[in-house]
């Protein structure tokens, strides 16, 4: 069994298998802030990997900015 947090080498034959397993972690996630009565958003960009400008449009922008003025305390 290989350490934790390090990959084996092999070849993926289908990488969507492998984007399908990020988005079912993302969902559990999702599901396990639900039980515990916490607030969060899941959103599944179709395309995007693991960063680029899918991240930063103007609708996601304005869902982190709203989430930070909501939970954020004004500096005294």
């Amino acid at each position: 069994m290989p350490a934790l947090g390090f990959a084996q080498k092999k070849k993926v034959k289908k990488p969507t298998a492998v984007r399908s397993l990020v988005w079912k972690s993302g969902e559990r996630l999702k599901a396990r802030y639900d039980e515990a009565g916490l607030d969060a958003t899941y959103q599944l960009i179709e395309g995007a990997g693991h960063g680029g400008p899918q991240y930063r449009d103007k609708e996601r922008s304005k869902l982190i900015l709203d989430m930070l003025k909501k939970t954020l305390r004004p500096a005294k």
